[in-house]
């Protein structure tokens, strides 16, 4: 299965205006060290607004620890593609059954040699947990050792995300992990990665080291520091004075604030993350398709991208799969922004001064705003409920009673239609009850061959587009930069860096 190329999206900033200096105080509430931003050419400081955690990679997912200091048997690349990591080859038994060959030679950062037992392990005992990890192979019915170098895993039916979903589990070593557990194996993470954990402070910074036994070509850079920000604004401050020389994933507002300096190279493109508002279909104001439609053509998505991300948003096609996700298609595109039209549709359904509430994390309230204040120009009565993270994530688990939903989706790890169309109809309070969709969805998701399943993802998206499900916005730019000397940095996968081929010139 091979998707679509996702074409390059980078840029170098030319000068232009003048950088903004924030305030100091923020960088002491993230706890940064004044002397973190050391010259040593054996020690590289990156600073990231993507949480830390607890370092249990079966708890976890999508962070740059879990991606430098663990390995899968596989790896799925920014553009879809599966590549041999502890497994050098595979072979589809059949529909459901695959053979994994491992590699030989691979070992623990204990020095404990990779063994099928492991593999097993590292895939049962999530789903005996019933941890975080579980959920991304929940088609996996059973995993077994064959003999000492192979696995077999069988899938409960045909699963073509069967390889993106088995590249997302990293493995464990069975014996340490069984007798720490998930909570003191957080504290003592083995793995098989490029680095090592040394040391952790909290949730604030974990140092890594480079592994000298690593399989494949040794990290570059002997240590690298990992620091969390919990503002994005904190962080840019920190980028400019040199407290950190990587600051991964920025604020938009950091494309204008880190302008014009030739020290820094800033880059942004879509990596993955789309906002995904959904209406409430269920119930309520948008229970009425033609209300639905009416307030997609009033919102003007352009002026979005251009008001929040200083033009680099990518416009969401009237489809879930953004340009360049498996699924992707030509030929759906989004309804036109269209006040008038908008405003005698409201008119027309009968919905003119209808109170409806638009709901989502807090994080993303001036987006939530900007979207209210166009829907009541459109004649609509709305109300923003900016949501803690818990509940927020209540609601996306299990859907809303929200009549517009922000629900996000990160397409990183899969590069596929499925991870955001999955999203729909999901939970007991599901912001989606149609049979119809039911039915295209399961088709797409059983097809093993690519060109069917591209055309039954095509038709489901189609669907979706008639029906108006979802209020089409745009992606999240990924915001990143590096000092200039920072080299081997590639930023295609959003939410985590993989950091064994970065060095410093």
């Amino acid at each position: 299965m091979t998707p679509t190329p996702k074409s390059s999206r980078r840029f170098r900033l030319a000068a232009a205006a003048v950088a903004v200096t924030l305030s100091a105080s923020l960088l002491t509430a993230c706890g940064g060290d004044s002397d973190s931003g050391s010259s040593d050419t054996d020690k590289l400081v990156v600073g990231t607004t993507i949480s830390l955690g607890q370092i249990d990679p079966m708890a976890m997912q999508y962070k740059t620890v879990q991606h430098n200091v663990f390995d899968g048997l596989v790896r799925v690349d920014s553009e879809g593609k599966v590549e041999p990591r502890l497994a050098t080859e595979w072979t589809a038994v059949d529909d459901t059954t695959w053979d994994f060959t491992l590699r030989e030679g691979v070992t623990f950062h204990d020095g404990s040699e990779v063994t099928a037992e492991d593999v097993v392990y590292s895939f049962t005992e999530p789903k005996k947990l019933q941890s975080l990890a579980s959920t991304l192979i929940f088609s996996i019915t059973g995993v077994e050792a064959i003999d000492e170098k192979t696995v077999r895993i069988t899938t409960a039916e045909p699963d073509p995300l069967v390889l993106k979903s088995i590249g997302q589990i990293s493995i464990v070593p069975k014996a340490i992990y069984s007798d720490l557990g998930p909570e003191g194996f957080s504290k003592a993470p083995v793995g098989t990665g490029p680095y090592t954990v040394k040391a952790i402070d909290g949730d604030q910074k974990v140092t890594l080291e480079a592994y000298d036994e690593f399989w494949d070509e040794k990290a570059r850079t002997k240590t690298v520091e990992v620091q969390y920000f919990a503002d994005g604004n904190a962080l840019a401050t920190a980028f400019e004075s040199g407290q950190v020389e990587v600051a991964h994933e920025l604020p938009p507002t950091a494309l204008k604030t880190l302008e014009g300096n030739s020290d820094f190279v800033v880059e942004s493109g879509y990596a993955g993350n789309q906002n995904m508002i959904t209406f409430n279909s269920t119930k309520g104001v948008f229970a009425d398709e033609a209300a639905r439609e009416a307030a997609n053509q009033a919102v003007d998505a352009e002026a979005l991208i251009e008001a929040l991300t200083y033009g680099k948003g990518l416009l969401e096609d009237g489809q879930l799969p953004i340009e360049g996700i498996f699924g992707y298609s030509s030929d759906i595109t989004r309804p036109a922004f269209d006040l008038d039209a908008a405003k005698a549709a409201v008119k027309a359904a009968g919905v003119e001064g209808a109170k409806i509430k638009v709901a989502g994390p807090s994080l993303y309230k001036p987006l939530l705003e900007a979207v209210a204040a166009q829907l009541a120009e459109a004649g609509f009565e709305p109300t923003v409920d900016a949501l803690e993270i818990s509940v927020w994530l209540e609601g996306l688990r299990n859907g809303s009673d929200a009549d517009v939903f922000y629900k996000g989706v990160s397409d990183m790890g899969y590069f596929d239609a499925d991870r955001s169309l999955s999203q729909l109809a999901r939970g007991d309070n599901a912001m989606v009850k149609d049979a119809r969709f039911d039915e295209l969805y399961s088709a797409q998701r059983t097809e093993m061959d690519a060109d069917k399943r591209a055309d039954a993802i095509t038709e489901v998206s189609k669907y979706v587009a008639d029906q108006d499900l979802v209020l089409w916005t745009y992606g999240r730019p990924s915001v990143n930069a590096h000092a200039d000397e920072v080299s081997g940095l590639s930023f295609d996968s959003g939410l985590m860096l993989l950091l064994d081929d970065a060095a410093k010139n």
